[in-house]
């Protein structure tokens, strides 16, 4: 991989380091990270609700509130329709408990993914025109409904949109279309999720005199709006930083019945969570639902407070997942099978493969997983059997818009959705060699030589000396970390490894050693290199170059806590080395002063 080390403006850091009386390293990792002032280290260390924007600058934000508000005074029948994943049940269930809290019992409504697919329908529309319905409130989707949001005001029904995804020219007919990338929106953050704009839709509502009684019940909804900003993979910067704080604080304690079922069948019960937790543990339990069967009973499970219900539920939502994974194994072999078979694969811009059976539940999965093995933007799509109707879902990587590159393969399509980093779309089987073509066309319009290299960035070149328990506090404080906020990474040059060990095959475990000071290091995921590190006969633990000398490599690794039987210990977590002989970067220079 390319490393590439920070270099912050040396005033900033200064400026951190005297009026926050800040550690120099402390002061380069704020800046890094666009922390320039002391009121923005307050607000980016400490998240509080008194640094979020008002609600009212969302577009349509009043309106819906008000809305909403008609509904509770007449009594109307509302209808709750929204996406199949994480995001979508987060929110949904967001808004049921404050629909809930007014005294309205609104009616759920979430797709089936294989008989439905993604978003607003006719049918929908037609169901709640039958059950009564005369306000629907859409959660992350919506925003291109253009013609079923008409037919449901012809029918009688208003409709608030809540979405995030990319939006068109056209803006449906809604009482309220709330979308925070709205070319006409004012509001000074876009990377609210739907579930996020859920809460903040509840935050509007709590400043009405007639909703004062929501104020309280907004943080208890963190948890829910945690959910959807983690596992839609939002930017933990601005607002998601309290939401996402806040809520792992509710998440950890497993206030939420359903979440301490889940906490439970997942094996993290009692545990502390945090954004991987979410990602890789609650999130693709909740999920499985949805990919496979009837997502309302995620909705169910986050909203239930009755134990026996939840634990009910939560069973299920486990067994779900095991099938999801076993069916996510299988399309995965194809579609691996499927990439190799096609001819200039590692020069290609872009990867897009097709296959008839696969289960459309899985594909969006399966899109990341090529993403992370060629680092190219990636397409899956299933082809119905039966109709030869293609769902696909793409993910892409860094400096390539995925949303706009699918906008130029319009003609091949005969619909997408999306955002820059995730989409959908919809497209017949004979298209999809032409639709191959023009992604790739597409996608070389937007990329430069190094796009495709996958990069490491590097905050601060340190000695293993200033691998400290100061530092893991300080690094601590900067959390949660994630897209938008990355965990801090340094680099450590001329460091001696030695007993080196290969674990499950796939690891490498090894000590350090740097100007008299050793570190316990672990290199997840990348067992292959053993040879990098060692010799290849004799003594597998004594690191030698050629000709029998050791060997001195630089390593960029995070800094982390190890338990192990009671002990408390520092450990590197590696993400990559090198030969120290290769002049691969200049060490970090701000001056004396800073001691960095």
């Amino acid at each position: 991989m390319r490393w590439i080390l920070e270099q912050p403006d040396r005033a900033c850091v200064e400026q951190l380091q005297r009026e926050d009386h800040l550690s120099p390293l402390f002061a380069v990792l704020l800046a890094n990270r666009g922390v320039t002032t002391p009121a923005d280290a307050h607000r980016y260390l400490s998240p509080s609700p008194a640094d979020l924007f008002d609600p009212l600058l969302l577009p349509d934000v009043g309106v819906a509130a008000e809305r909403l508000h008609r509904a509770v005074r007449q009594g109307e029948r509302v209808m709750l329709f929204g996406d199949y994943d994480v995001d979508g049940i987060s929110a949904i269930s967001i808004y049921q408990e404050l629909c809930t809290a007014l005294g309205l019992t609104p009616v759920v409504r979430l797709p089936q993914r294989l008989s439905e697919g993604y978003g607003l329908s006719r049918t929908v529309i037609m169901e709640a025109k039958t059950a009564g319905i005369s306000l629907l409130i859409t959660a992350d989707c919506g925003t291109t409904a253009i013609e079923e949001i008409a037919l449901a005001r012809a029918e009688g029904i208003d409709v608030i949109v809540t979405d995030h995804h990319q939006v068109p020219r056209e803006l449906p007919a809604a009482v309220a279309t709330i979308n925070p990338w709205r070319a006409d929106s004012v509001y000074p953050f876009r990377g609210l999720c739907s579930a996020g704009l859920a809460w903040k839709v509840a935050s509007a509502v709590a400043l009405q005199p007639w909703g004062r009684m929501i104020e309280p019940l907004l943080e208890e909804w963190t948890d829910l709006a945690a959910l959807g900003t983690v596992a839609d993979v939002m930017p933990l910067r601005g607002e998601n930083r309290y939401l996402v704080a806040a809520g792992l604080r509710r998440l950890s304690a497993g206030r939420r019945v359903g979440v301490r079922a889940l906490k439970r069948v997942a094996g993290i019960e009692g545990k502390p969570v945090g954004v991987g937790a979410i990602g890789f543990v609650l999130a693709p339990r909740l999920n499985a639902a949805g990919r496979l069967g009837d997502a309302r009973s995620g909705v169910e499970l986050l909203t239930t407070t009755d134990e026996a219900e939840a634990a009910r539920l939560a069973d299920h939502h486990q067994r779900e997942n095991l099938a999801r994974r076993q069916i996510e194994e299988s399309v995965l072999q194809a579609a691996l099978a499927a990439v190799d078979a096609q001819a200039g694969r590692d020069e290609a811009p872009a990867l897009v493969v097709a296959g008839r059976g696969w289960h459309p539940g899985v594909i969006g999965i399966i899109a990341a997983r090529l993403v992370d093995r060629h680092y190219r933007p990636a397409v899956v799509i299933a082809i119905d059997e039966a109709t030869g109707i293609g769902k696909g879902s793409g993910r892409t990587i860094p400096g390539v818009d995925l949303y706009e590159a699918l906008s130029h393969c319009a003609p091949q399509l005969i619909q997408f959705g999306g955002h820059r980093m995730a989409a959908g779309l919809t497209i017949r089987a004979e298209q999809v060699d032409a639709f191959r073509t023009a992604l790739a066309v597409a996608v070389s319009r937007q990329v430069e030589a190094t796009t495709f290299e996958p990069a490491l960035t590097i905050d601060a070149e340190i000695n293993l000396a200033d691998c400290t328990w100061a530092l893991i506090e300080e690094i601590n404080r900067m959390a949660p970390f994630g897209p938008g906020n990355r965990e801090p990474v340094f680099v450590t040059r001329a460091a001696l490894p030695s007993e080196v060990r290969r674990l499950n095959g796939n690891h490498l475990r090894f000590v350090l050693r740097h100007d008299m000071v050793t570190a316990s290091a672990i290199a997840f995921g990348q067992g292959d290199r053993l040879d990098e590190l060692v010799r290849r006969s004799g003594d597998p633990g004594v690191p030698v170059g050629s000709g029998g000398e050791r060997r001195l490599i630089d390593v960029v690794f995070t800094l982390k806590e190890d338990r192990w039987q009671g002990e408390r210990r520092l450990q590197l977590h590696v993400k990559d080395f090198a030969p120290t002989a290769q002049p691969v970067l200049a060490r970090l220079d701000l001056g004396q002063p800073l001691g960095v």
